[in-house]
């Protein structure tokens, strides 16, 4: 007798084989939750390690590529009549500036924060000393009764508990500062390790720049061949978006804040400020992040100055609320506009969840983030408010 299959039940039987494989598997993955998670993860660090050259170029490229066609066309345009040696001399042209530029600010500044460092952690002791002498005289003037400080330091002691906790503090201070330090060496040697990879990207970004039309091309007929025109309409229109959402909003915020940390350096010098670079810089980069960036930059700013000269720390407190109140009414609104098209709860809605998922390079990214989200769904709204109108 001649034995033959039933399709119906042969499919129920795959089904209920692979269904029941599947559940085993899961199990297995829950019950050893946390080797399955090391081996996820060094898996993705291997093959973002393989890539890594890659996609430092790939950023590299998106940044430098308005640049290079800004020296391409206003440059060289009517120079060089050869479109592949014009574009290749655009590119080492941006190249130069670059290195030039890095070069300079490591040549001018590094020593300069290194210095800054030094100096304030073997000025501590004297800070601290500095510090209280200042007490005693602000309560021998009579001005901690002026501002409506009645306590008498001396004789319920407190002077010396002060002076025992700012020992404990400062002592933990330069332990953090010592700290931070020895990572600043373990991630120069780390990068070190890896200056390879930013060698190669550089050079990957070179040919990306160069052969754009190329690399676009061959990238529009791969997706052409294996999705639909349509879909591939919405992922251009997605990304034409992202590209003006991140690169307005990212480097206008770079230019802002370059010119914040400038005009404070400027005025710090005029107040004689000793810590002038390194607060500028503190500044600078905390300004990058909205809204609570500047409470991010002022804190420390304040504390460096109270270390050196506690009465000059009141006029670096309320310089750094004028330059942040110039920049918040004035210079960012003239530099950014209206870019990212967000309310203030939503800006603090991106920064909070951006940095609780991605800490300080998610509350800067954030903002951008949402505002394209906030684009999407506005289309979608419209789009499905419509179709119920028609409908009806």
């Amino acid at each position: 007798m001649k034995f033959q299959f039933d399709r119906k039940y042969l499919k129920i039987s795959l089904y209920a084989f692979f269904t029941i494989a599947l559940i085993i598997l899961f199990s297995l993955l829950i019950s050893n939750f946390s080797d399955t998670v090391a081996f996820f993860e060094q898996i993705f660090s291997s093959i973002l390690n393989l890539f890594r050259p890659f996609i430092f170029a790939s950023i590299f490229a998106y940044f430098l590529f308005r640049p290079v066609r800004w020296v391409e066309s206003r440059i060289f345009g009517s120079r060089i009549k050869k479109e592949g040696v014009r574009r290749a001399f655009s590119i080492l042209t941006i190249y130069a500036i670059l290195f030039f530029l890095i070069g300079l600010f490591f040549y001018f500044t590094i020593p300069r924060i290194i210095r800054n460092i030094s100096d304030l952690i073997t000025g501590l002791p004297s800070y601290i000393e500095m510090f209280q002498e200042f007490l005693m005289e602000m309560q021998r003037s009579g001005k901690l009764n002026a501002l409506g400080i009645s306590i008498d330091i001396e004789r319920f002691g407190l002077l010396e508990n002060l002076l025992e906790y700012s020992m404990s503090f400062f002592k933990n201070t330069q332990n953090t500062i010592e700290e931070v330090l020895t990572s600043v060496i373990n991630s120069a040697v780390f990068f070190t390790s890896g200056i390879f990879n930013i060698i190669l990207a550089f050079f990957i970004t070179f040919y990306i720049l160069k052969d754009r039309e190329e690399l676009f091309e061959s990238m529009r007929n791969f997706f052409y061949a294996f999705f639909p025109s349509k879909t591939i309409k919405k992922g251009r229109n997605f990304l034409r978006l992202a590209d003006q959402v991140f690169g307005e909003y990212l480097v206008g915020n770079v230019i802002d804040s370059l010119m914040i940390g400038i005009l404070c350096f400027l005025g710090l010098l005029l107040l004689n400020i000793k810590y002038a670079l390194l607060i500028s810089i503190i500044i600078a980069f905390s300004n990058l992040i909205p809204y609570f960036g500047p409470i991010f930059g002022a804190i420390p700013a304040i504390i460096l100055t109270l270390f050196d000269r506690p009465i000059k720390a009141i006029w670096v407190a309320l310089f750094i609320l004028v330059l942040q109140q110039f920049d918040g009414n004035y210079l960012k609104p003239k530099i950014l506009g209206d870019k990212v098209g967000l309310s203030p709860f939503w800006i603090l809605f991106a920064i909070t969840i951006g940095g609780g998922l991605f800490g300080v390079l998610g509350m800067f990214l954030g903002v951008p983030m949402v505002a394209i989200c906030k684009v999407i769904l506005s289309k979608i709204i419209r789009k499905q408010n419509l179709k119920k109108k028609l409908g009806k």
